[in-house]
């Protein structure tokens, strides 16, 4: 199969394109360059005209406060070119698109464009499935979980009681490629398990430092039920991210 993989310097899209490489003919695109870009620009430009079997459209402006900053910017590199790409590629099994649990509790401007993304993907004309993902943690990852493992003196904002929901990288990974592969067209929302900020701290053995709470971070997430559950608990994904970062060389100061 053809398949078209957004975002591919990024966490999970470079995770993913390197996986499907294994046994499908993947178009990894992303205006940044990774190992797994062959394409580097705007999906939309680079892939216009072509037609794929599989779309995984996980690009966009993800950071949360750079969307802050740049309302304009994170509106056009989610929303638009989202329905852009949508028009201008052929799609023939499924175009699956990454939403996220932000988007339940628009409260910022992040959840606000994944949530107008999401709803102009799903009325447009595509085998559309939508994969809504707590926090992605492993090696690779920028989240809190990267930061309490990789870095000397880690911050967080808040008081550290917020609550989020995380699921491991692979687990990510082999769902995304069900969900595309066989397909499973519609919504579906990856369960994975919640966690107080400082809950990690102290399974990572780590003292943080704490600043003063972002107005535009969500305290805790919304109950929801997933149609996807996670298979591994978060302590079992804790130590499989510190065994890969064993054996690619990383330093660490958080331990499981």
């Amino acid at each position: 199969m053809k398949i078209l993989v957004t975002g591919a310097a990024g966490f999970v899209g470079s995770r993913l394109a390197a996986f499907l490489r294994k046994s499908d003919e993947v178009v990894g695109v992303d205006p940044r360059w990774g190992p797994q870009v062959n394409r580097q620009g705007i999906a939309s430009q680079e892939c216009g005209g072509e037609a794929f079997d599989v779309v995984y459209h996980l690009g966009g402006m993800i950071d949360v406060s750079t969307c802050e900053t740049n309302p304009i910017g994170a509106w056009e590199a989610n929303v638009v070119e989202s329905v852009r790409l949508a028009q201008k590629v052929t799609t023939k099994r499924a175009f699956v698109y990454s939403a996220s649990y932000a988007a339940l509790t628009p409260v910022n401007i992040y959840g606000k464009v994944k949530s107008e993304t999401d709803f102009w993907l799903s009325k447009m004309n595509l085998p559309y499935a939508s994969v809504m993902l707590p926090n992605v943690f492993g090696v690779g990852g920028s989240g809190v979980v990267s930061q309490f493992m990789f870095q000397k003196e880690p911050v967080i904002f808040g008081s550290g009681e917020q609550v989020r929901e995380f699921i491991y990288i692979d687990d990510v990974v082999s769902t995304l490629i069900d969900i595309g592969l066989n397909p499973e067209l519609g919504q579906h929302r990856l369960g994975g398990e919640k966690k107080t900020i400082n809950a990690i701290a102290d399974l990572l053995h780590r003292t943080i430092r704490h600043e003063k709470a972002r107005p535009y971070e969500v305290e805790e997430v919304p109950d929801m039920q997933p149609t996807w559950f996670s298979s591994r608990s978060f302590l079992d994904g804790l130590k499989k991210m510190h065994s890969e970062a064993i054996e690619v060389g990383m330093t660490i100061y958080g331990v499981p």
